[in-house]
Order: structure tokens, then sequence, then C-alpha cells
């Protein structure tokens, strides 16, 4: 080894097999690739679906009523009306493909055994790896779908109004001067555009932003220095006057880019398996296979497009 220390050109990284030195210390923890995912914090799964859908679906109703002598008006009568007006119902149904996800898990039986020798088995990797993969795919889907399927996501659905930010964070917090009464307004236009395209019926509970954006919220208030500005706006909101409850405002690595013309994205939307869910079934797999030396299984489940049943109740703001 020339004097050093090495892993040899040989070495079987497939089992996690190393040559060591006398005097190498070799940590035995597994230390897997930087990866993140939070699509279970943020979209409420939907979780009536089976293995067996091909689509998931829903149901909008809508009324129609006519006013008695003022037909746009209340629904008036006299004590010898003969022409009395009734209620109309409109329904309509919107539909998504439940797609099939899909991986296989294989391993020889030499690989199996020699990674069992060092602790390290061979199918409790794969599957680590595996169920990483997994997870990233539903997050991609939870957030901006995928358009190989015709998918969109909680951030880029076409449904969704998307109005431009009076000005950047970064303009609002730079220098010497924090003017966190301008964020409170982009925070509050952004709110009160989706309260007022809901007939002023529910106001958003939760708002999602770039990370870097949120980081920037955690500088303290120019009046009270021991108050972030991200706490500050969690209480002075329209949105917690009207709820009753902190606005709750979380990082989204998926709305980095995400506005029109490539800008910053804010989302404002109601956290609720009513309003907004991702419609997934649990992961399944075949019994193991044996081919020759190997070990085959395959993971499989259904993933759909976040099904947004009032896209009224969400905003988007663009150019933070």
């Amino acid at each position: 080894f020339d004097g050093i220390d090495t892993h040899d050109a040989r070495t079987l990284d497939s089992a996690g097999v190393f040559l060591q030195s006398e005097l190498e210390r070799l940590d035995p923890i597994l230390h897997q690739p930087l990866a993140g995912y939070t699509y279970l914090r943020d979209v409420p799964l939907r979780q009536d679906v089976t293995i067996g859908d091909e689509a998931s679906s829903f149901v909008n109703l809508g009324f129609v009523a006519a006013g008695g002598i003022n037909p746009t008006g209340i629904s008036w009568v006299g004590k010898t009306s003969t022409a009395i007006t009734g209620i109309q119902a409109d329904v309509g149904k919107t539909v998504t493909p439940l797609n099939l996800w899909a991986m296989e898990l294989g391993y020889t039986i030499p690989e199996l055994i020699s990674s069992q020798q060092v602790n390290r088995p061979i199918d409790r990797v794969k599957l680590d790896g595996l169920n990483l993969k997994a997870n990233q795919d539903a997050d991609q889907m939870a957030y901006v779908g995928d358009a190989t399927v015709g998918a969109y996501g909680l951030l880029n659905s076409p449904g969704v109004t998307a109005t431009n930010a009076t000005g950047t964070f970064t303009s609002y917090l730079s220098g010497g001067t924090k003017n966190q009464d301008a964020i409170l307004a982009i925070f509050n236009a952004g709110l009160m555009s989706a309260y007022t395209q809901s007939g002023f019926t529910i106001v958003p509970n939760k708002v999602g932003l770039p990370p870097i954006q949120w980081g920037q919220l955690q500088q303290t208030v120019s009046s009270a220095g021991s108050v972030s500005i991200l706490e500050f706006l969690k209480k002075n909101t329209v949105a917690s006057s009207m709820n009753g409850v902190d606005l709750e405002i979380v990082p989204m690595k998926w709305a980095v880019g995400r506005g029109v013309g490539g800008t910053d994205r804010m989302v404002f939307y109601t956290q609720d398996e009513s309003r907004v869910r991702l419609p997934m079934t649990p992961m399944l797999n075949t019994p193991i296979q044996y081919r020759g030396l190997h070990y085959l299984t395959y993971y499989y489940r259904r993933i759909g497009a976040v099904e947004i049943t009032n896209s009224q109740l969400m905003a988007y703001v663009d150019g933070i």
C-alpha cells in the first residue's frame, strides 16, 4: 500500500466489505446520502384508495336558487302565490389517475452472506435506499407533480391564482432596517386574496415559502429585540385573528423558482384533508423470488395527483 492506508480498487462496495488496515478505526455507522422530504408534514394523505383503484375522484356540489318577487333577491312569496321557485343542484366530478409506482429489490446469496458477516446486511441497506426513493418521489408529487403523467402539486396548480409581491424579503430586511410591517403586508395580501376568493368564508391556516426567505424571518423585530419576525407574523396576521390560532409558516424547498418567470413563490392554503390531500396507497411487496443465486422482490404502490377540492381557498404570491 506504499505506506498509506487505502481502499483497494477491488473493494466489494456492493456488499459493504472493505480492506482495512490493523491500525484503522472504521466507523460502523452507514451514513446515508443527504436527502429529505416533508410531504407528510404539509399534505394530508387520502388513505381510502387501494392498489386496485386506477383513479381517484371527488365531487364538488353547487346550488342554484332564484329569488321570489326579485329573481336575484330573497325568496319571498305571497299568501296566494302559485309560482314558487325551487333549488337546483349542480354536481361535478373531478378525476385524477392513480399511477402505479414500483421498484425491484434484488441481491445475490453470496452478497447477503458477505454483508451479514461484516454486520452490514445488504437487504436492509437496499431497502433503506428504496424507501428513500419512494418518499422522495412522493415528495415531488405532493409539491409539484410530474409532467410525465400530467400531474400538478401543491405549488403549481393551474387552478390557483398567483399575484406578485410588493417587494422581496431581502429589500425589506437588508442593511440596517428591518421593515417587518412590509413583510406583514405581503402575508396579509396573500391571506386576504384567498379569503376574498372564498366569499369571505375561510382564511388559510398555513403558509409555505422558500427556505432562504423562511430563514430571513428569523431576524428579530426592530422594536422588540427578543421576538423574531417569524413569531411576529405568526401572531399578527389576519389569519391568527380570524382563526384564533397562530398562523403556521414552514419552509418548502420546492417553492424555490416555482413562481412566474422563475421567481420564488409563497403558497397560502388550509391544511385539511377535506381541502388538500395526496391519494397514495401503503407500500406493498411481492413474495421473495429465487432466480439462480438471486433473491428478488418488488415493492409497489399507487400515487395520485394532489387533490385540491376548493382552489378558491388557496393563493400564490410570487417574487418574494
